[in-house]
């Protein structure tokens, strides 16, 4: 597959963040009343945890079948189709009472979440110079969480003073002019290197995953997503949960979600550029050993308002880590294997929210909900220890 590259500045490679900056919107609406939502209907915790594996075996199988579906079809139709099905199921969301029809728009909405973020991710690559892929995917972030900034604190207060369907109807809305405006796109779609894929070679799933495991980097970049995304999953599910059972409502939530967003847009692109000159060790291990020391934090202090300045003050270390670890994956993936290796990447999303379901469920079998942050802190700051010894600066 050919490949052009030309920096975010170029109107083209623009198109891309302000796609994520709407993706980005459109989850942060529905973050901070979703986890309230899954408790209402399945009633306890352990639950929702349990509930909360279902939808990481399905992240995983969108994962895998990316490999497929990307080296198949058009990668701006897969885009497309996805915004509006999201669109779409985030309105059936509405009308989810049960836990079947929970279970069936749930699965879809984050079916296509691991789908978007891969298409996304492979055009911000495609648009990259090499030299900078560093600063280039900390641009990217730093468009995504602005969407995240927005997006929770309009979420939580419209889930508060109106209820929660008309969060999801916002979301359903954003995802509609996320597609209007991709579709719109006509240089996009001019541009054969991405629309056009020519016919490919019979696809192995489980030959690329041999391939992608046999590089000890890519398997050291993919257990970093995983612990990095084990911050996000337990902030985005064990985080509102703690919030409402401290007596406060969405809007706090909200508050919180998207406060800890600012560290993210400040540091991640200045993150980037250190680690095209300097390396990955030091933001990377520094941002752990601040992720898992809030969470512990946490566990020790009574006081709600202190441990919710404690979690927001969290977001800095994942901001240090969160352009680098794609960076280390895509430092040592080839790019004309890109399609076939970068979705088991991804894999290590859904990989990292069974983890944190599956260790939440067990932990709340036989302590209090307060010793998740203890549990989950002391998992951070291990991987923090682990990286000073492996990773090597340039």
């Amino acid at each position: 597959m050919l490949k052009i590259a030309t920096n975010h500045k170029h109107s083209k490679g623009r198109v891309f963040s302000w796609l994520s900056l709407l993706y980005g919107f459109s989850m942060g609406l529905f973050i901070p009343v979703f986890p309230g939502v899954m408790k209402s209907v399945l009633h306890t915790e352990e639950n929702v945890s349990l509930f909360y594996l279902f939808l990481a075996v399905i992240m995983f199988v969108s994962a895998i079948s990316s490999t497929i579906i990307l080296r198949k079809l058009k990668r701006t139709l897969v885009a497309e189709a996805c915004f509006v099905v999201w669109a779409i199921s985030f309105v059936l969301l509405i009308f989810s009472t049960h836990v079947q029809t929970l279970a069936i728009c749930a699965g879809i909405i984050n079916w296509i979440k691991i789908l978007l973020i891969i298409s996304i991710a492979l055009f911000v690559r495609d648009f990259s110079n090499k030299n900078d892929l560093g600063k280039e995917e900390g641009i990217f972030y730093k468009f995504n969480n602005i969407g995240y900034l927005i997006g929770p604190i309009l979420g939580g207060y419209i889930g508060t003073k109106l209820g929660s369907s008309y969060v999801f109807t916002a979301s359903a809305a954003v995802s509609m002019v996320a597609f209007m405006y991709f579709y719109h796109q006509h240089v996009v779609q001019k541009q054969t290197v991405l629309a056009e894929i020519p016919s490919q070679p019979k696809i192995n799933i489980i030959a690329n995953t041999k391939e992608y495991f046999s590089d000890t980097d890519r398997i050291k970049a993919y257990i970093n997503a995983i612990m990095l995304v084990l911050w996000f999953s337990f902030k985005n599910l064990y985080v509102p949960l703690y919030i409402l059972l401290s007596g406060f409502y969405e809007n706090t939530t909200g508050l919180v979600l998207s406060l800890g967003i600012l560290p993210f847009i400040f540091l991640e692109v200045k993150v980037g550029e250190y680690a095209d000159k300097y390396g990955l060790r030091l933001p990377m291990s520094t941002g752990f050993f601040i992720m898992g020391l809030s969470l512990l934090g946490v566990f020790i202090s009574p006081y709600p308002i202190l441990n919710f300045a404690m979690i927001i003050m969290g977001n800095i270390g994942a901001a240090l880590v969160e352009p680098l670890a794609e960076y280390y994956a895509m430092e040592h993936i080839p790019k004309d294997r890109e399609d076939r290796l970068y979705g088991i990447y991804r894999t290590s999303d859904p990989v990292a929210y069974f983890l944190t379901a599956g260790i939440g469920a067990v932990t709340l079998l036989f302590v209090p909900f307060n010793w998740l942050f203890l549990v989950f802190g002391s998992v951070l700051i291990t991987t923090a220890f682990l990286n000073i010894r492996l990773l090597k600066d340039n």
